[in-house]
């Protein structure tokens, strides 16, 4: 049996403090048309709303630098920095995979002003692509038929297939460990099993949901260990645990 666990973290309130879709969206200083676009969210179609902020970023002359610039802002989640260190430090131990509804530019450019990015061996999320015009374009991530979950990602789909690849590759763990804060990591962690961790930030939806679900029979359960956090540095500690 393997000793090695794979940790799978959401990004945007679990790795960054805040939302890294929302800082770029507040560059849009006109307040009438950032409220025009944001009359036109649609339930589950998050990543076109996205799109939408950029291309009026991109017509009224903010460039992809300064964007950049502004993510660089972004503080990470108290004892966050640490912890990824940790983790990148015992390779042997982890393996750190990051799915996030986020995209790529937007975590790419975070883990690299904190020179995290070597840390993390493969990341699922919404493609951003830079058009030779430099307008930034976001594709979704993959498509798949849970309805539940947003149309550009299931979290519960890629673990599931993520899973199944590594074991056809030959790459087995004795847990998978999911820290998360959003509603749409409930997918992902009801689709672990008693062998797991799950560790959702105290208070955030994640929380809420598997809170409710406890006092809730007919709604899906998880099965995996829940351990809430409020500082990174509990995650850390729990982990030293598993290997020490």
């Amino acid at each position: 049996m393997s000793h090695k666990h794979l940790v799978i973290f959401d990004f945007d309130n679990t790795i960054s403090e805040g939302n890294t879709d929302t800082v770029v969206m507040d560059m849009v200083t006109d307040e009438a048309a950032a409220a025009e676009l944001w009359s036109t969210e649609q339930r589950g179609h998050w990543t076109k709303l996205v799109n939408s902020f950029l291309n009026h970023l991109f017509e009224n002359g903010v460039t992809v630098q300064e964007m950049a610039a502004e993510l660089r802002k972004m503080q990470l989640v108290s004892g966050m920095v640490e912890l990824l260190k940790f983790l990148g430090e015992n390779p042997q131990k982890f393996k750190v995979v990051i799915m996030s509804d986020a995209n790529s530019f937007y975590i790419e450019t975070l883990l690299e002003e904190y020179g995290l990015e070597n840390v993390i061996s493969e990341t699922f999320t919404n493609k951003a692509l830079l058009e030779d015009s430099g307008r930034v374009c976001v594709i979704p991530c993959h498509s798949h038929d849970h309805e539940e979950c947003p149309v550009n990602m299931c979290k519960g789909v890629l673990i599931r297939e993520y899973m199944k690849r590594l074991k056809n590759e030959g790459e087995v763990f004795s847990s998978i460990c999911y820290v998360g804060d959003g509603s749409n990591d409930f997918c992902a962690s009801i689709n672990l099993s008693s062998d797991d961790f799950v560790f959702p930030r105290a208070g955030f939806m994640l929380d809420k949901i598997i809170r409710k679900s406890r006092r809730t029979p007919n709604m899906k359960q998880v099965d995996a260990e829940v351990i809430v956090w409020q500082s990174a540095s509990e995650i850390t500690e729990k982990l030293k645990q598993m290997i020490f």
